[in-house]
């Protein structure tokens, strides 16, 4: 198969991973560097979109294809993203409180630290 962008957004296009928008692609040789949209900012997320798009393309393309990966993420899903991560914060921390509390065990020096930090 011919390295092309044509190509490239065909496979990528078969590959299922979700919110994924290809803003970009460009062709240096064996070089192909792709700009990426995700509404999902965490690293896990992000690696599990290259490992998908390197291991398609580098089957129909070859092993010796280098990919170079652009994240492009919408300050308002960073936003959101840090609204979710802030209320399951406290979730967590009021039953680990109420778990502990339960079982007599001493959780204040914790807490010193955590305010500490």
């Amino acid at each position: 198969m011919e390295l092309s962008k044509k190509n490239i957004l065909s496979l990528i296009e078969k590959i299922d991973i979700n919110n994924v928008k290809v803003l970009n692609v460009n062709i240096f040789g064996n070089e192909v560097l792709l700009d990426l949209e995700t509404n999902n900012p965490t690293l896990q997320s992000k690696k599990n979109i290259e490992n998908k798009i390197k291991d398609s393309l580098k089957e129909n393309f070859g092993s010796d294809l280098i990919l170079k990966f652009n994240f492009i993420i919408k300050k308002e899903d960073v936003q959101a993203f840090i609204r979710q991560e802030a209320m399951h914060a406290v979730a967590h921390t009021s039953a680990n409180k109420e778990y502990l509390s339960q079982r007599n065990i001493d959780i204040q020096r914790n807490l010193d630290i955590m305010d500490f930090l």
